[in-house]
């Protein structure tokens, strides 16, 4: 370890320390209340070292309410109250308080695509999520309550949050390789009017105006069995990248010219921007609920708007010169004083984007959960409908210059915006029937479907080609696309499942499960390249170069589960687990015919699965809640996204094996009434254990690292509730999480074998609370550590494209809240 990043973990760990020490906060509401009883106690006692009882964490991740120590796996379940302490409203920061997950998207922008978590090491893909839909699923899957199903969820009003870690094929089925995470709202209580509202006020460091949030929420009991629940906010991030050398576009949408006189050979018109990745997210959640009895059931909607203006991603450093803008590098281009008029230097949080970057998403999600107690089991319907879309532009100058310019006879000012937009649209239904817990055996059986629509459409327009082409050949040339790519898939899943759990005795169980299912896929494309002409095309004769592909999919298999725990106390137990996971293979729609016809082995991919031995202790260490295991993970076949290396389409292809064994270690708990702390240490060792070969492509070699994934997480920590008299009280919270360095992606993938380098990010806040409200004092990266998420190597896409993604700076704020009844 050299000594600047030795120097910077001693600063967190002892940033950690010192504020622990002053500050805290227990981990849960009934911790709090636990914690206020001890103090009122010991007071009339005179024993002021009584610690707080460590509260019971309850969760629902095997289909019915069991605590947390009970479960016989890995599994976490973040708090409301550890979120609201930790000041956590986003993805961005929940691997910083959650043990052994990696978050890899970025900001708003960043993560609303893609599905950027990994679990156990599981992930072979770029670790930039962007705004691109995969041709593959995630290989960790997503809840929003029962609702399986990603969105860039804004975390509020959340009850809870259950990561399952290793493969959870038998209960949550297709996607769920490395493990499952459930976002759990709190539902309406008919029991009794509560409100809340929360403002938010902060400066990021290099942003040249303030962030700003507003959110509350509403529980209105409408009858004894009846109540509403209500909650929604909005939050504006203000951006922290300038743009250095943005293209002046005129009226037409094209460059403006230097020298209107030499259309030919001018370069363009250029200025800078700053905050270019401003970006804000408005949301609103409501559910009903009603209860009489054995039965009940949660009509829920939540809809959410996201826009941002631009990536949190600088290009920091000294580009090689010349760049792929000089004839050097190109030949025949046209201009080259490019490089000295617009030079690739770029400072510390500036881009060197040519085109501005906006993005739009909106969310829609309606759910109903009905329920009825049938005495020996419980009879679940979930039933969600899900619509889910999003329009951007990316600058792809660069990489269309560094990857193509010799097809574009040497034009100057080289600006393509990808003009990117898609939908998805999905139905899913799933019934279950879970067994009351009585007598020795207990069981889940049910029942899944989900139909899935997807349209991804983009356009590559080379802004001002027309104009240029034109006059350099002396006809008329109308035509800006480079490339039109469209893709229409429909997927349906039906599977049926089960569990079954025997109690050998009082202290040993074994658990089987199984899951069968048949998934059929539709996938379809159409691909122009007028600018290639009939040439391209599939037939030979279209003048804008027309390609179509399409295929049909259709698996099915069966996934089982192997489990046994030991109760060694009436606290603790040992497990051994044995799971199998399954990703959906696919068809990639690519060309067959023509000037692009593809090589067999990109036309389809098939699933991968794995399968998850995993050796494990838990259970309490007096005040304390701990767990530690042991996991190897054999992957087969591991979905790769890829573009092809004959005229680069979009494609998903298989390699052979790959491996992740770690060690997953958590403790946390009460040191005093008014003091818990909490820390966690994950190793996980991930590679490819055969080479990934492709119709003759290497992708990686056996050894390589998967990508995303730090060998080394650490995280750290505290929370403090002290009283100060007159109701009020001293509250503070303090973490600190590192991660080791990562590989970007596979070396013969997108993106070329970056590696990003580990970092510290460290947290804290303290605030004072008084019967209905609450005002906290919060710094976030108090180091100003500059945190690389994943980065594009200047060898895939040029100096001026080679972008590193940024967590966010150091940011200081005020964060206040009131709240009904206090």
């Amino acid at each position: 370890m050299n000594s600047k990043r030795r120097a910077r973990l001693l600063r967190a760990a002892g940033a950690c320390a010192i504020l622990a020490s002053v500050a805290g906060r227990p981990t849960d509401a009934r911790a709090q209340a636990a914690g206020a009883d001890a103090r009122t106690r010991g007071a009339a006692d005179g024993d002021v070292t009584q610690t707080a009882s460590l509260e019971e964490v309850t969760v629902t991740a095997n289909r019915r309410t069991e605590s947390v120590l009970k479960i016989p796996y890995n599994i976490s379940a973040t708090t409301q109250q550890q979120l609201d302490s930790a000041l956590v409203t986003d993805f961005s920061k929940l691997d910083q308080i959650v043990p052994g997950l990696v978050y890899n998207g970025g900001g708003i922008r960043e993560g609303g695509s893609q599905n950027g978590f990994i679990l156990r090491g599981l992930n072979t893909d770029r670790t930039s999520t962007g705004d691109l839909p995969n041709l593959t699923v995630a290989p960790v899957s997503v809840y929003i309550d029962d609702t399986p199903i990603f969105a860039n969820l804004h975390i509020s009003d959340i009850a809870r949050i259950e990561v399952l870690r290793g493969p959870q094929g038998t209960l949550y089925g297709n996607g769920s390789l490395g493990g499952t995470i459930r976002f759990i709202y709190n539902e309406p209580d008919p029991g009794a009017f509560a409100a809340r509202v929360e403002g938010d006020a902060s400066q990021t460091d290099h942003a040249s105006g303030l962030n700003d949030s507003i959110n509350g929420m509403v529980n209105i009991p409408l009858a004894d069995a009846l109540a509403l629940r209500v909650s929604g906010g909005r939050t504006f991030e203000h951006g922290f990248i300038d743009a250095k050398n943005l293209f002046v576009l005129g009226a037409d949408g094209a460059p403006i010219l230097r020298t209107p006189s030499d259309p030919i050979t001018s370069l363009p018109v250029t200025t800078s921007a700053k905050d270019v990745d401003d970006s804000e997210q408005t949301f609103i959640h409501a559910a009903l609920k009603y209860a009489e009895g054995p039965f009940k059931a949660i009509l829920s909607v939540h809809h959410q708007e996201e826009w941002a203006d631009g990536e949190s991603a600088d290009t920091k450093g000294v580009g090689a010169v010349p760049t792929a803008f000089s004839s050097a590098v190109t030949p025949g281009f046209l201009n080259n004083g490019f490089d000295a008029a617009i030079p690739p230097v770029y400072a510390a949080d500036q881009t060197g984007i040519f085109l501005r970057e906006p993005y739009h998403r909106h969310i829609n999600l309606e759910s109903l959960e009905v329920s009825q107690d049938l005495g020996f089991a419980t009879l679940t319907s979930s039933t969600s409908y899900f619509d889910n879309g999003s329009d951007s532009i990316d600058d792809l100058s660069g990489s269309y210059q560094t990857n193509l310019g010799g097809f574009y006879l040497g034009f100057p000012r080289m600006a393509v915006a990808g003009l990117r937009s898609s939908q998805e649209h999905t139905f899913a239904e799933e019934v279950r029937l879970v067994s009351a817990p009585h007598g020795p055996i207990n069981w889940v059986l049910g029942l899944f479907y989900q139909d899935q629509r997807q349209q991804f459409h983009e356009v590559d327009d080379i802004l001002g080609w027309n104009a240029f082409a034109s006059t350099l050949f002396g006809v008329p040339i109308t035509e800006e696309r480079a490339f039109d790519y469209d893709r229409q898939m429909k997927f349906q899943d039906t599977a049926i499942f089960g569990e079954l759990t025997y109690n050998v005795t009082d202290r040993w169980q074994v658990t089987g499960g199984l899951r069968g299912f048949e998934q059929d896929l539709d996938i379809s494309t159409v691909t122009k390249l007028p600018i290639c002409g009939a040439f391209c095309a599939n037939d030979g004769t279209d003048p804008e170069g027309t390609t179509l592909g399409q295929n049909t999919d259709r698996h099915s298999r069966m996934l089982g589960k192997f489990n046994t725990s030991y109760n060694l106390t009436s606290e603790s137990m040992a497990y051994l687990t044995v799971s199998q996971g399954f990703r959906r293979g696919g068809s990639n729609a690519v060309p067959t015919a023509g000037q692009f016809a593809q090589n067999p082995a990109f036309i389809n991919f098939a699933p991968d699965t794995v399968i998850n031995y995993e050796l494990g202790l838990k259970g309490r260490l007096g005040e304390f809640r701990a767990t530690a295991d042991v996991f190897q993970v054999d992957w087969e076949k591991p979905q790769l996204n890829i573009l092809t290396p004959v005229g680069a389409f979009y494609a998903a292809v298989n390699g052979d094996r790959a491996r992740s064994r770690g060690v997953e270690l958590s403790l946390d708990g009460h040191v005093s009434k008014d003091l818990s702390i909490s820390a966690s240490y994950t190793y996980t060792d991930a590679k490819l254990t055969s080479a990934f070969t492709v119709g003759g492509y290497n992708f990686g070699a056996s050894g390589d690292r998967l990508p995303g994934v730090p060998k080394n997480q650490l995280t750290l920590g505290a929370d403090y509730l002290r009283p100060l008299g007159a109701d009020y009280s001293l509250i503070a919270h303090a973490d600190a999480a590192y991660r080791s360095d990562v590989a970007a992606s596979l070396p013969g993938s997108i993106g070329g074998a970056a590696v990003v380098s580990g970092f510290w990010m460290t947290n804290a806040n303290v605030g004072v609370e008084h019967l209905a409200w609450r005002a906290v004092l919060y710094v976030d990266n108090v180091f100003n550590e500059r945190g690389v998420t994943t980065a594009f190597p200047a060898a895939a896409v040029g100096q001026r494209d080679a972008v590193q993604w940024l967590s966010r700076p150091l940011t200081v704020g005020l964060r206040v809240a009131y709240k009904i009844p206090n």
